[in-house]
Formats: structure tokens, sequence, C-alpha cells
């Protein structure tokens, strides 16, 4: 297996189990839909749509929301999938102003409520955890190795027990005093 692999498969694991708590959280409540799809035809978005529905058993009737990219075949009132969508349920409005909306409302319950924070941060950890390219940690443990020899080479620095200590990098933190210091002093040492 590649690490390619090993991410993705990381990522789908994660996928699941956020979608079942979101579902299990959902019960018989109304949602909104955001749908993103390469094929913007009424078509695609239909079919798409009444698969995720169907794969979840949620009702139609239960959506409140739809919500595209600017793609013309969706915009009229009268046709496309937006009509057909409130063709079956009046409620599910259209808001072509999604993106910033979502940014906003994300930005402000983020600000004040302490779990959905820690959920955007251990989403920012899993997708950095999972971007980290071996490939490209190795090249620099490499380069690191390297740097060490020469400069031990040149008398620059000079080999203890604990000399590997004050160049190991660790993630800085805001709570901890000194922490973004030494982090960049040890990024500057590498």
């Amino acid at each position: 297996m590649t690490s390619d692999d090993i991410q993705k498969e990381l990522a789908t694991y994660c996928a699941l189990e956020v979608t079942k708590v979101i579902m299990e959280d959902l019960g018989d409540r109304q949602f909104s839909v955001l749908i993103d799809e390469s094929d913007t035809t009424s078509e695609s978005l239909n079919d798409a749509l009444y698969g995720i529905l169907g794969k979840y058993t949620l009702s139609i009737s239960r959506i409140r929301g739809q919500v595209y990219d600017i793609a013309l075949n969706m915009r009229g009132e009268f046709n496309g999938f937006q009509r057909n969508i409130l063709d079956e349920n009046p409620y599910a409005f259209y808001d072509h102003y999604y993106a910033h909306h979502l940014q906003l409302v994300v930005v402000s319950i983020t600000s004040s409520c302490s779990s959905i924070h820690d959920f955007f941060e251990y989403i920012s950890l899993i997708v950095t955890t999972t971007n980290i390219s071996c490939k490209m940690r190795d090249a620099l443990t490499e380069a690191q190795h390297q740097n060490i020899l020469n400069k031990l080479k040149s008398g620059e620095i000079s080999r203890g027990m604990s000399s590997h200590q004050s160049s190991s990098l660790t993630r800085s933190e805001d709570t901890r005093y000194g922490s973004h210091h030494t982090t960049l002093l040890r990024l500057d040492r590498m």
C-alpha cells in the first residue's frame, strides 16, 4: 500500500465516522443539502441528490435549503434542478451566496462554541497529518542529517548525549511560554 492509498483510506474512514455522527444527530430533523458535482446538469445533480437521500434514508420533504455553485442551468426559478426540487418541496429555499454565508456562520459558531472549535482543530490536524508526504519527510530528514554531519565536521557543533534534543522540532502552542520562539530557533538551525 502506498502513502497516497493510506491517506485516502484514512480520509475515507474519517469522513465515514463524521457522517455517521451527523446522521445520528440529525435524526428526523430538517436539513440543507450542499452538492458538489463536476457535472452540473440537472440530471446529474438530481441523481446525486436522490442517491444521497436514498443512501441515508432521508426525505426530500425535510430539506430546508438548496445551494449550488453559479451554474446557469440551476439559477432559473422555473427551470432546471432548482425548480425540480421546489416542485417536490416548496420549503427547500435556494441561497446563491452560500459560500459567504457558510464562512460567516462557521466563524461565528467556531468562536462561540468550544466543541465546534475543537472539531475544526481536529480536522486541521487530520489534514496536516494526512498531507505530510513520507517522501518529503524523508528528504527533510536526510537534509537535516547531512547538515548536522557537515556542522560536526567543521566543528560548528559538538557531539553530546542530548545534542539531538536542541534540534528536534515540536509543534508550537499558544499556551506554552517560549514555544513559538523555540520552534523558530530550531527551524533556523535546520
